[in-house]
């Protein structure tokens, strides 16, 4: 075993590891897929319309897609798909439309009132978090993924590319947690407050704890068309394509020219409004019409890094009031003698 991680690498090696275990509890013995509805004629008409569908695309694009440089392969890409059942308590801040008093205290319709709000029963199904490093999450989470165990086909190796599963279904749950679950709760605890509590306004979800009850995990696999072609030979774009819906998502090229002409144009209220003079506007659009141009080109992948940047330091400086536990495996960390050998004991609160 030492000799086969040496010989893989560290990389491969942890996905060697998951992909065994996955195989020894049963999981990868049946492959199993949603069929995908689009075959690689169909994927490139779809990719042409979306190209032409924005006035800001290059015209070489808007006339006719090139094929030559465009090139299309078939993923089935592992999702984890996550079921949990649990109970969630909340803490809930929000301002009431009329005076009212509450624990001997008088509040005003402009003060923030704080309480404490449970919701049992908790039931969040067909939740899917990529299990996979290959392709970019920013795209990836744009797709609607999901699952109906009345359409799974089981996937056969033959002329098709499987992607391994590289993070296993602690790691997963992690990830989905700050992605997926955490903002799913925040969405009904706020309903259910505004349900319960209708002449309050404004609620604010300030912190929550999930106990889960029951969570089941299985990876499936997810039709996806990863389409990439090249921008007058220099830049390389990648789209993502949805076998079952045709959804897209991935990088779309803009036109310099025709940017820097929008640019140019929008300065003409500036003077019919007479904030500043032709000759002042003029020399102004010249300069700044241009560089507009030249940095939408690049738009997308800016844009994609800042946002995934600053929503992940975001989520992690609220990670502290947004917490979980598993109510299963802390009744076992307490009886350590029913615990199997490979079995981990998790601490009583994770943190997120």
């Amino acid at each position: 075993m030492n000799f086969l991680a040496r010989l893989l690498g560290k990389n491969q090696c942890q996905s060697f590891l998951i992909f065994s275990r996955l195989l020894s509890n049963g999981q990868c013995s049946k492959m199993q897929s949603i069929r995908d509805n689009y075959n690689e004629y169909e994927v490139r008409l779809r990719f042409d319309e979306w190209l032409k569908s924005l006035w800001l695309a290059p015209n070489e694009w808007v006339h006719s897609t090139r094929d030559a440089s465009i090139r299309v392969t078939r993923h089935f890409v592992p999702f984890w798909n996550i079921n949990l059942k649990g109970t969630v308590r909340c803490s809930i801040s929000t301002k009431s439309n009329f005076p009212f008093r509450h624990d001997d205290k008088y509040y005003s319709h402009r003060e923030w009132h704080s309480f404490s709000f449970q919701i049992d029963d908790i039931k969040l199904d067909n939740i899917n978090i990529y299990a996979d490093d290959k392709f970019d999450t920013y795209h990836i989470q744009k797709l609607d993924v999901s699952f109906d165990q009345d359409q799974l086909v089981n996937l056969s190796s033959d002329d098709q590319i499987i992607d391994e599963p590289t993070i296993n279904n602690d790691e997963a749950f992690r990830n989905a947690w700050m992605l997926i679950v955490k903002p799913l709760l925040e969405d009904i605890c706020r309903k259910k407050v505004q349900e319960r509590f209708p002449r309050f306004e404004e609620p604010r979800i300030d912190s929550f704890h999930l106990t889960i009850n029951s969570k089941q995990d299985r990876v499936f696999y997810y039709p996806i068309y990863e389409i990439t072609y090249y921008y007058k030979s220099k830049f390389l774009y990648t789209c993502l394509l949805d076998g079952v819906t045709g959804y897209i998502a991935g990088d779309r090229q803009f036109s310099t020219m025709k940017v820097t002409l929008a640019s140019f144009l929008s300065f003409y209220p500036i003077v019919k409004m007479g904030l500043f003079s032709f000759g002042t506007c003029l020399p102004m659009a010249a300069i700044i019409a241009p560089c507009i141009g030249l940095y939408v080109c690049s738009y997308p992948k800016q844009y994609k890094g800042g946002l995934n940047q600053v929503q992940w330091m975001d989520d992690h400086s609220k990670a502290s009031k947004f917490t979980y536990n598993l109510l299963k495996l802390i009744e076992e960390s307490k009886n350590p003698s029913k615990l199997d050998g490979d079995q981990v004991v998790h601490v009583e609160k994770q943190t997120v």
